[in-house]
């Protein structure tokens, strides 16, 4: 089947979304070698790196869903929003 003309754009999108997603879930999550970062400790990089290493867009946008969705988000990786390293 042919591929749509918004094809690449929606991949790019897609990857952008994905990065910021990754991004936060790296830095939350626990390690053998460190403790992963409370919720507002990786907010504030994710913000730092907003319009250089991620899209500001995508940025503000989960910021607003992970608001609303923290605790099962720390739940699922075995940490607590406000551990720290």
């Amino acid at each position: 089947p042919p591929r749509s003309t918004l094809f690449p754009y929606t991949t790019l999108f897609r990857s952008r979304v994905v990065s910021v997603i990754d991004a936060y879930d790296a830095m939350i999550s626990n390690r053998c070698y460190r403790r992963g970062l409370s919720h507002e400790d990786a907010i504030a990089r994710l913000l730092d790196c907003s319009g250089n290493q991620f899209d500001p867009l995508v940025v503000q946008t989960f910021i607003s869903i992970a608001k609303q969705e923290v605790g099962e988000v720390f739940a699922a990786t075995g940490t607590g929003p406000s551990i720290s390293v």
